[in-house]
Protein backbone atom coordinates (compact mmCIF):
# COMPACT_ATOMS: atom_id res chain seq x y z
CA UNK A 1 0.00 0.00 0.00
CA UNK A 2 1.08 3.12 -0.75
CA UNK A 3 1.95 6.35 1.38
CA UNK A 4 -1.43 8.25 0.10
CA UNK A 5 -3.12 5.33 0.11
CA UNK A 6 -2.15 4.92 3.88
CA UNK A 7 -3.54 8.11 4.56
CA UNK A 8 -6.38 7.70 3.07
CA UNK A 9 -6.91 4.84 4.84
CA UNK A 10 -6.81 6.76 8.59
CA UNK A 11 -8.93 9.77 7.22
CA UNK A 12 -11.20 6.74 6.28
CA UNK A 13 -11.03 4.70 9.25
CA UNK A 14 -10.78 8.04 12.06
CA UNK A 15 -12.67 10.10 10.52
CA UNK A 16 -15.63 9.38 8.70
CA UNK A 17 -16.68 6.13 10.92
CA UNK A 18 -18.34 9.09 12.89
CA UNK A 19 -19.83 10.94 9.81
CA UNK A 20 -22.37 10.03 7.51
CA UNK A 21 -22.98 12.25 4.40
CA UNK A 22 -26.53 11.45 2.69
CA UNK A 23 -26.28 13.26 -0.20
CA UNK A 24 -24.16 15.47 -2.28
CA UNK A 25 -25.20 18.11 -0.42
CA UNK A 26 -24.57 16.78 3.28
CA UNK A 27 -20.65 16.56 1.85
CA UNK A 28 -20.29 19.77 0.30
CA UNK A 29 -21.54 21.65 3.05
CA UNK A 30 -19.03 20.23 5.16
CA UNK A 31 -16.43 22.69 6.56
CA UNK A 32 -14.29 20.35 7.69
CA UNK A 33 -13.37 18.64 3.76
CA UNK A 34 -13.42 22.29 2.56
CA UNK A 35 -10.63 23.11 4.68
CA UNK A 36 -8.64 19.91 3.44
CA UNK A 37 -9.89 20.35 0.31
CA UNK A 38 -8.32 23.79 -0.11
CA UNK A 39 -4.86 22.22 0.03
CA UNK A 40 -5.26 20.08 -2.22
CA UNK A 41 -7.08 22.35 -4.99
CA UNK A 42 -4.37 24.43 -4.51
CA UNK A 43 -1.53 21.65 -4.64
CA UNK A 44 -2.55 19.51 -7.37
CA UNK A 45 -3.32 23.11 -9.12
CA UNK A 46 0.04 24.24 -8.80
CA UNK A 47 1.96 20.78 -9.39
CA UNK A 48 0.31 20.85 -12.98
CA UNK A 49 1.49 24.26 -13.76
CA UNK A 50 4.76 23.87 -12.30
CA UNK A 51 5.14 20.78 -15.27
CA UNK A 52 3.84 23.00 -17.90
CA UNK A 53 5.60 26.11 -17.37
CA UNK A 54 9.01 23.86 -15.91
CA UNK A 55 9.66 25.52 -13.28
CA UNK A 56 8.19 25.35 -9.42
CA UNK A 57 5.59 27.96 -9.10
CA UNK A 58 2.10 27.84 -6.74
CA UNK A 59 -1.12 29.25 -7.57
CA UNK A 60 -3.92 30.25 -5.16
CA UNK A 61 -7.36 28.81 -6.73
CA UNK A 62 -9.94 31.55 -6.12
CA UNK A 63 -13.63 31.35 -4.86
CA UNK A 64 -14.33 33.53 -8.37
CA UNK A 65 -12.42 29.87 -10.15
CA UNK A 66 -13.98 27.17 -7.82
CA UNK A 67 -17.61 28.72 -7.70
CA UNK A 68 -17.76 29.04 -11.88
CA UNK A 69 -16.31 25.74 -12.10
CA UNK A 70 -19.52 24.08 -10.08
CA UNK A 71 -21.78 26.33 -11.87
CA UNK A 72 -20.15 25.35 -15.11
CA UNK A 73 -20.55 21.24 -14.05
CA UNK A 74 -24.45 22.23 -13.41
CA UNK A 75 -23.88 21.55 -9.48
CA UNK A 76 -25.60 24.58 -8.39
CA UNK A 77 -28.31 22.87 -7.24
CA UNK A 78 -26.80 20.64 -4.43
CA UNK A 79 -26.47 24.25 -2.15
CA UNK A 80 -28.80 26.30 -0.74
CA UNK A 81 -30.71 28.78 -3.45
CA UNK A 82 -28.73 31.74 -1.57
CA UNK A 83 -25.08 30.39 -1.60
CA UNK A 84 -22.16 33.13 -2.11
CA UNK A 85 -18.98 32.80 -4.31
CA UNK A 86 -16.95 31.90 -0.95
CA UNK A 87 -19.72 28.88 0.25
CA UNK A 88 -19.52 27.48 -3.76
CA UNK A 89 -15.51 27.67 -3.45
CA UNK A 90 -15.98 25.33 -0.19
CA UNK A 91 -18.14 23.28 -1.75
CA UNK A 92 -15.83 22.22 -4.62
CA UNK A 93 -12.83 21.87 -2.11
CA UNK A 94 -14.81 20.00 -0.07
CA UNK A 95 -15.83 17.31 -2.61
CA UNK A 96 -12.66 16.77 -4.03
CA UNK A 97 -11.46 16.11 -0.33
CA UNK A 98 -14.47 13.77 -0.40
CA UNK A 99 -13.47 12.64 -3.59
CA UNK A 100 -10.02 11.78 -3.12
CA UNK A 101 -10.33 10.73 0.78
CA UNK A 102 -12.55 7.83 -0.78
CA UNK A 103 -10.58 6.63 -3.51
CA UNK A 104 -12.62 8.19 -6.44
CA UNK A 105 -9.53 10.07 -8.44
CA UNK A 106 -5.62 10.10 -7.90
CA UNK A 107 -4.07 13.29 -7.55
CA UNK A 108 -1.63 12.11 -10.16
CA UNK A 109 -4.31 11.55 -12.89
CA UNK A 110 -5.84 15.01 -11.63
CA UNK A 111 -2.69 17.00 -11.95
CA UNK A 112 -2.39 15.27 -15.83
CA UNK A 113 -5.82 16.01 -16.59
CA UNK A 114 -4.90 19.70 -15.11
CA UNK A 115 -2.16 19.73 -17.31
CA UNK A 116 -4.14 18.74 -20.49
CA UNK A 117 -6.77 21.11 -19.60
CA UNK A 118 -4.51 24.30 -19.23
CA UNK A 119 -1.11 23.58 -21.42
CA UNK A 120 -2.57 25.97 -23.78
CA UNK A 121 -3.27 29.18 -21.56
CA UNK A 122 -1.49 32.20 -21.32
CA UNK A 123 -0.22 32.70 -17.81
CA UNK A 124 0.75 36.34 -18.67
CA UNK A 125 -2.96 37.03 -19.32
CA UNK A 126 -4.71 36.03 -15.77
CA UNK A 127 -8.51 36.08 -17.25
CA UNK A 128 -7.09 33.42 -19.58
CA UNK A 129 -5.51 31.27 -17.18
CA UNK A 130 -8.72 31.75 -15.03
CA UNK A 131 -10.91 30.58 -17.83
CA UNK A 132 -8.54 27.50 -18.31
CA UNK A 133 -8.66 26.71 -14.77
CA UNK A 134 -11.88 26.74 -14.40
CA UNK A 135 -12.53 24.71 -17.15
CA UNK A 136 -10.06 22.20 -15.10
CA UNK A 137 -12.18 22.29 -12.36
CA UNK A 138 -15.33 22.12 -14.19
CA UNK A 139 -14.04 18.82 -16.09
CA UNK A 140 -12.97 17.22 -12.73
CA UNK A 141 -16.29 17.67 -10.85
CA UNK A 142 -18.17 16.02 -13.89
CA UNK A 143 -15.73 12.99 -13.21
CA UNK A 144 -16.07 12.83 -9.58
CA UNK A 145 -19.77 13.55 -9.28
CA UNK A 146 -21.33 9.91 -10.73
CA UNK A 147 -18.63 8.21 -8.26
CA UNK A 148 -19.29 10.38 -5.13
CA UNK A 149 -23.19 9.52 -5.94
CA UNK A 150 -22.46 5.64 -6.14
CA UNK A 151 -19.85 5.95 -3.12
CA UNK A 152 -22.96 7.66 -1.25
CA UNK A 153 -25.41 4.79 -2.00
CA UNK A 154 -23.11 2.21 -1.05
CA UNK A 155 -22.25 3.60 2.10
CA UNK A 156 -26.34 3.91 2.41
CA UNK A 157 -26.49 0.06 1.53
CA UNK A 158 -23.92 -1.12 3.52
CA UNK A 159 -25.04 0.24 6.85
CA UNK A 160 -28.58 -0.93 6.28
CA UNK A 161 -26.97 -4.16 5.74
Amino acid sequence: MSNMNYIREIIRRNVFSTVSYRSLRDVAQDKGLAKLGDVLVNFIYSLAKSLILGRLDAWKVSDAVLSRALKDASLLKILPRRSDRHSRGDAVEALIAYAWIMGAFDIENAVMLFKEEIRQSDFNNKKLETTAAVKAFKKLLEEIKPKIEILLVMRKVKKEL
